[in-house]
């Protein structure tokens, strides 16, 4: 394998039967792809999260514990092209609450301490303490929310809506 990192190159080794997972993307207006799942695989959406960081970080954590199955399909989803288009920014901040709730439960506290794009580490730890508890305590009407007002999920066909 080759690495680049601006002008620089490098070769790295990489043993047969590695795995390499692709975080490049971000929203796309389409086509939809439905979570893929069979015995040995689930290919879950790459913006679940938000965006590519977020869900490569969880979605891998949840995947190597043996623990995006059971949620993959489950995973909310929004419509890019959704209609008044004033939706689209409150639906996404939805499906990432939901969708967080749905992986936080399956991961341990240590996972979510490490991730190093959470902006609530920019705050003293009091007021990450508050929010941590803010966010645990309302995970349920967060999820009733979403259910309410996601009509899709990442395992739909794609035409729906």
């Amino acid at each position: 394998m080759i690495l680049r990192d601006g002008g620089d190159r490098r070769e790295v080794p990489v043993a047969d039967g590695s795995w390499f997972i692709n975080c490049t993307s971000h929203l796309r207006p389409g086509p939809h792809e439905p979570v893929l799942q069979d015995s040995s695989l689930v290919c879950a959406p790459q913006y679940a999260m938000g965006f590519t960081g977020t869900t490569a970080y969880y979605v891998t954590h949840l995947w190597y514990r043996n623990e995006l199955a059971p949620i993959a399909p489950d995973l909310f989803r929004v419509r890019v092209d959704v209609e008044p288009k004033l939706r689209f920014a409150p639906q996404l901040g939805l499906m990432v609450m939901a969708n967080m709730a749905m992986a936080g439960v399956r991961l341990p506290i240590s996972i979510a301490s490490r991730f190093q794009g959470d902006f609530n580490k920019w705050y003293p730890l009091h007021r990450q303490l508050r929010m941590m508890a803010r966010v645990t305590t309302s995970r349920g009407e967060t999820l009733r929310k979403a259910e309410r007002l996601l009509k899709t999920r990442f395992s739909d066909a794609p035409d729906a809506s």
